[in-house]
């Protein structure tokens, strides 16, 4: 029945029905509890803590974590302790919990190292790095997210690579270093391209056109959201593409005039097939 009822949790949150996967895994939470299932409580603290992660409910999550990492303790069960401790560090550091999250990702990343755990090492080294630049401990933040990407590279994970380079161009972004943020998403573009996530490739060409507003040339930012736009607009993520013309409508007058008319031009088309979807070519970046 148990086992029946984790299938059916697991089900629902493949269906994004992530409510109801709360509801079955509390279910089984309580039923392990009553029971006194000290292990199966745990494996379903972290199941439910990870659908809540997905939903954005950090603190809840983070309770449940710790709830495990502490069972998991006192059954002095390593794998347990590492996967309680790692999405620890993932929930804490999304509540600005910095210290505590570096502290159970370092945690994690040492059992994982004596498991030798590739996919785990390199996942924690990531979540470690992020952790380390929310610190404030940028020098160690960009080593660890140099290392994760290179790590991520040998295991051929292009996705999670592209996730870190945008990250790296995110640190660097935040330190005013526009020209190198600006390689690291390009090199997120091209794996974007290579595995065909053309709201990732989107998502990068905001990121570039927010480097092109902060260095003050206006036209090559708005280049580039209206190809952000583009895709958004053949994804059907209405309000995203709607949010972005908005940015470009406002930019408009910052133009030089051939090229405001040409942009205009550009975004009233946009708007005017926002209900369209096709696919196309993906738009090279303007640099």
């Amino acid at each position: 029945m148990t086992e029946e009822l984790i299938q059916k949790a697991r089900m629902l949150e493949e269906e994004d029905k992530l409510e109801e996967a709360v509801e079955v895994y509390t279910q089984i939470e309580k039923d392990a509890e009553k029971a006194g299932n000290i292990e199966l409580a745990s494996q379903v603290y972290i199941e439910k803590g990870l659908v809540l992660t997905r939903m954005d409910k950090h603190e809840e999550a983070a309770k449940l974590y710790k709830m495990a990492l502490e069972n998991y303790e006192k059954l002095h069960d390593e794998s347990g302790i590492a996967d309680s401790a790692y999405n620890l560090c993932v929930s804490l550091s999304n509540l600005g919990e910095n210290k505590e999250a570096i502290k159970n990702g370092q945690k994690a990343l040492e059992i994982y190292q004596k498991q030798n755990v590739p996919e785990y090492i390199t996942d924690t080294t990531y979540a470690l790095g992020l952790a380390y630049l929310q610190d404030e401990q940028n020098e160690k933040g960009i080593e660890l997210l140099n290392q994760a990407l290179k790590e991520y590279k040998s295991l051929k994970n292009d996705e999670a690579g592209a996730s870190v380079l945008i990250d790296l161009g995110n640190a660097q972004l935040e330190l005013e270093n526009y020209d190198e943020a600006l390689e690291y998403y390009k090199k997120a573009l091209k794996e974007f391209e290579g595995i065909n996530d053309m709201v990732g490739y989107a998502d990068t060409l905001v990121c570039i056109s927010e480097i092109f507003e902060e260095k003050e040339e206006p036209v090559k930012a708005a280049d580039n959201y209206v190809k952000a736009i583009e895709i958004y607009v053949k994804e059907k993520l209405k309000e995203t593409a709607e949010d972005y013309i908005k940015r470009v409508e406002n930019m408009l007058w910052d133009l030089p005039k051939t090229s405001r008319r040409r942009i205009r031009n550009l975004v009233d088309n946009l708007k005017s097939s926002l209900t369209q979807n096709s696919n196309s070519k993906l738009p090279p970046a303007d640099s």
